[in-house]
């Protein structure tokens, strides 16, 4: 083996922290440096949002300084007193503290408390929904399989997501089984389930709630389109009636809903926000980055 010095030249980039963040940093949208922005605020106590930091005066950061240290300090006395406070509230949930308060006017100060059954809220989906009210419905087995399968196959406008000759295969019934299941279902709070299509949705609604309006059953199930169009002359030509009542109905129709299901869809709606603008200025396109609702961060002022 033999050593020998030689030159050897070559590039490399060395990649640094700062620049491995600064890439990571570029690759995400305005939402998503919002939302990292946020966890890091969340879990690295040295940096807090900048609030308008630049039109403070020095008194006033003063000020903000002790008004952090005094929360800490209240935040301390508060977790002192948390057990103490968890053991009285559940003495009065039992009924062991209803001696209190004897010598007041009304002899028990929780009395003007409501029940605790009312102090909270209790979510429930479609599907729970419209199978708690199926129970109290009378009907025969075979209409109550086919319409638990119904619920089943709701999406989240209500609307059935298949067809009735699927439900009787699936569920080895007759077509008519199906059917008055169908007609149990759209019933059923909110009304309107069960349908598969706008117009059948309606014309459930129609039948329902105004049973005995035959033209707003025909205007909903033969009109729908020439109501859209506002064609209110060819609608009354046809139904033999006035311009005004199907003008009338038309505001009927709007008072219906088109999604049954939509009080209980808790999908979050997803909203798309303009990473940039271009505008013209002058006889010149400009991009513009639109970074006005990010937060601005800082290092926490206690720290320094």
């Amino acid at each position: 083996m033999e050593l020998k010095a030689h030159l050897l030249q070559q590039q490399k980039l060395v990649m640094t922290m700062q620049m491995r963040q600064a890439i990571q940093v570029l690759q995400l949208n305005n939402q998503e440096i919002e939302q990292l922005i946020e966890e890091e605020l969340l879990s690295n106590p040295a940096i807090e949002e900048n609030v308008a930091r630049e039109t403070m005066s020095e008194g006033e950061i003063s000020a903000q300084k002790d008004l952090q240290i005094l929360q800490a300090e209240l935040l301390e006395e508060k977790n002192n007193q948390q057990s103490d406070d968890g053991g009285l509230w559940e003495a009065i949930l039992s009924g062991e503290h209803r001696d209190i308060g004897k010598g007041s006017r009304r002899g028990y100060i929780y009395e003007d408390i409501p029940p605790i059954e009312m102090n909270y809220s209790v979510s429930s989906t479609l599907l729970e929904e419209l199978l708690a009210q199926l129970r109290l419905e009378y009907c025969t087995d075979e209409e109550r399989r086919a319409a638990e399968f119904i619920i089943g196959n709701l999406d989240h406008r209500g609307y059935l997501d298949c067809t009735y000759h699927e439900v009787q295969k699936h569920m080895n019934v007759e077509l008519d089984d199906v059917e008055g299941a169908i007609l149990i279902i759209r019933e059923l709070d909110p009304i309107g389930c069960g349908a598969r299509s706008l117009q059948e949705c309606l014309q459930f609604q129609v039948e329902i709630l105004y049973p005995e309006d035959d033209d707003f059953v025909v205007i909903v199930t033969k009109h729908l389109d020439a109501i859209r169009r506002k064609a209110y002359s060819q609608i009354a030509t046809a139904l033999d009636m006035h311009e005004e009542d199907v003008e009338e109905y038309h505001k009927m129709l709007q008072e219906l809903e088109p999604h049954p299901g939509r009080p209980y869809d808790d999908t979050p709606q997803q909203v798309i926000t303009a990473d940039v603008k271009v505008m013209k200025v002058g006889e010149e396109w400009q991009v513009l980055t639109e970074d006005n609702g990010l937060p601005r961060i800082q290092v926490n002022q206690l720290l320094q």
